[in-house]
């Protein structure tokens, strides 16, 4: 799923060169549960409990040039 997506928005002309690939994880996911009173979510978080801050540093340490806003949300 992480691919086809990089695929898509690559396929667009977005730059994808700073998004980091877990090709040993499955992509994280969350899928959401709706009834008419409630609703639950079911979710895998493999690469995102994978993701840390070393990933952050290394990412703007490799990419982050003076000219380029990086923004964490």
């Amino acid at each position: 799923m992480g691919q086809s997506l990089l695929d898509q928005v690559s396929g667009q002309g977005f730059p994808t060169d700073s998004i980091k690939m877990f090709s040993n994880l499955p992509s994280s996911v969350c899928i959401v549960l709706s009834g008419p009173a409630d609703r639950a979510f079911v979710s895998c978080y493999s690469t995102t409990d994978a993701f840390t801050t070393r990933d952050l540093r290394e990412q703007v340490e490799n990419s982050v040039s003076r000219d380029t806003m990086l923004r964490v949300t």
